[in-house]
């Protein structure tokens, strides 16, 4: 009886149990049906929403693109754009025929742009197809910029006449076709300089001043009685668009500018922005200096904008325009710490693609004349790092100078290798191979020129150009190795040497062949120096141990 009661009470409890699961299965698939239908009109709720943003950017002409895309989430509070141009003719020869990890001066300006204005919605205009390369897109792109694309314009006789030198600069005019998109835009050309989010600021405070009228710019210092596009301030038009596309086969002369001026001077236009609708605001010349070199030094002290082709032209010798130099010179090698810094970031992270794809800016030295010098070095992009072998001892003083001497301008990276072992505890080609197959292994996808000190060798911390500026001279194109005597008549074991980006195969061909030297005396690791120098000496450049003004020795006796 007491069994059959037990069974018929686990019946009953089973029965229960089923019942329960039943019913939270069913209230699951309650709470999920619900779910859903909340995301449903959740969905159609932002889809109201997001009709009033997305039909902004359908109704742009046609051609017109935006990378990365602007989303609903971003574009409600993009209202203030700072925009640039970075196209025309000049950049195709340029850009295209350059090495992938290298960039054109223009190129270098708007990553200049991007870096100082890296908390606004900076966007780099550019034409499709296009007109500037990869490597130039992946470095705007990494710095936070979008880039608009947008097609051609085609120039009115009056500019191709001139063999194009202003025929790509029509292309601003298609800024005035993002009406609905921004409230405002301010232009900047590559060459015309804000140098801090500060300046801007007093730029869109004096625009708001003169009554945020539909077009603002500075009278130009040259050509009295008109106004110079390189900075210009304006309120997006469909309408003015449509005019100002037309008034281009008419005018012309300066480019843009020529059509900009004809088009907002006219007698219609000029009588509504005086009398009634404030069309156009001057702003004070401060804002756009032109001509540095013929300023004054008051002209150039109360200077928020300069104009000026920096890469080019020479600045002057007084105080004030020396000081300008040193500011643009200061900003890109803030860029460069930054890019330098990203980059490190990504090669500890094992993000290899991200290295190569975007080149880190040159040095960009205090002077122009400095500043041509560095322009002119076939490794000025190359990215070079500097390695102390610390196997056999560690110097702190060796260590706090080669880091110094790389963080000078950022021009390398200062990298301790330890090898898990010390030197003598292996046989002389093992821990050569250590080193070697490190480099090969793990460095070589990531830089250039991999710099392997000796002990005895102090970087010159007084030098006055970067270390690009002695690899240019010490290697070739198809330079794969670079040996230094340092102390010694002959490469030795305690030679510096440096090892190319494109050596790698040719490293992994010596570590190969396995020819080891019988463990020993100083003579048989530098007999195994000597099969390495033998190995690759179709590529190899030797070094003496006079000096080259970036180093000296410290332990030769």
């Amino acid at each position: 009886m007491i069994r059959q009661y037990f069974l018929l009470g686990t019946r009953l409890s089973n029965i229960h149990t089923r019942i329960l699961l039943i019913g939270v299965f069913w209230l699951t698939q309650t709470f999920i049906l619900l779910a859903l239908k909340h995301k449903s009109e959740s969905s159609i709720i932002r889809g109201k929403a997001q009709s009033k943003v997305l039909p902004v950017l359908a109704n742009l002409p046609a051609g017109f693109k935006f990378t990365p895309p602007y989303t609903k989430h971003d574009l409600p509070g993009r209202k203030r754009p700072v925009i640039t141009l970075l196209t025309g003719p000049p950049l195709q020869h340029i850009s295209f025929n350059t090495p992938e990890n290298e960039l054109s001066e223009s190129c270098l300006l708007a990553l200049l742009h991007s870096h100082i204005f890296h908390n606004y919605d900076f966007i780099v205009l550019t034409t499709t197809p296009p007109s500037i390369s990869y490597a130039c897109t992946n470095s705007l792109l990494a710095n936070g910029a979008r880039i608009f694309h947008a097609p051609p314009v085609s120039a009115p006789p009056a500019d191709t006449a001139t063999g194009h030198r202003y025929a790509y600069t029509f292309t601003k005019l298609h800024m005035w076709a993002l009406d609905g998109l921004f409230e405002s835009i301010l232009y900047l050309d590559t060459d015309m300089f804000l140098f801090s989010n500060e300046t801007l600021e007093v730029v869109w405070d004096a625009y708001d001043e003169v009554g945020q009228p539909e077009f603002a710019a500075c009278e130009d210092w040259q050509i009295r009685g008109t106004v110079n596009t390189g900075l210009m301030i304006f309120k997006p038009s469909a309408v003015v668009y449509k005019e100002l596309m037309k008034s281009v086969t008419t005018t012309g002369g300066f480019g843009d500018q020529g059509t900009i001026n004809a088009y907002f001077s006219s007698n219609k236009n000029r009588t509504a922005t005086i009398n009634d609708q404030k069309r156009i605001g001057i702003l004070p010349r401060r804002f756009n200096t032109q001509w540095v070199m013929h300023r004054s030094d008051k002209e150039l002290l109360d200077a928020v904008g300069v104009h000026h082709k920096f890469f080019k032209d020479s600045v002057g010798e007084n105080i004030q325009a020396r000081r300008i130099f040193q500011r643009f010179s200061e900003q890109f090698l803030e860029l460069r710490r930054v890019q330098y810094k990203r980059f490190v970031e990504a090669v500890r992270s094992g993000r290899i693609e991200d290295t190569f794809s975007v080149p880190i800016v040159p040095v960009v030295p205090d002077s122009l004349p400095k500043l041509k010098e560095v322009m002119r070095l076939r490794t000025r992009f190359d990215r070079i790092a500097i390695v102390t072998d610390v196997r056999n001892s560690f110097d702190v003083n060796l260590h706090v100078n080669r880091d110094s001497f790389a963080k000078k301008w950022s021009q390398a990276v200062h990298i301790i290798y330890d090898g898990g072992s010390r030197r003598g505890s292996a046989p002389p080609m093992t821990m050569l191979g250590q080193i070697l197959n490190h480099i090969a292994e793990n460095m070589l996808d990531t830089y250039e020129w991999v710099w392997v000190l000796g002990d005895g060798v102090i970087l010159n911390l007084e030098a006055d150009q970067p270390i690009h500026a002695a690899f240019n001279v010490w290697t070739e194109p198809d330079s794969q190795l670079v040996l230094f005597q340092d102390c010694q008549s002959i490469v030795g074991q305690k030679s510096s040497f440096a090892v190319g980006k494109n050596a790698k195969t040719k490293i992994q061909e010596f570590l190969t062949a396995k020819t080891i030297v019988e463990e020993g005396e100083v003579a048989a690791e530098n007999a195994a120096w000597q099969k390495f120098e033998i190995f690759m000496k179709s590529k190899t450049k030797v070094i003496g141990n006079s000096g080259t003004g970036y180093y000296y020795l410290d332990d030769c006796e």
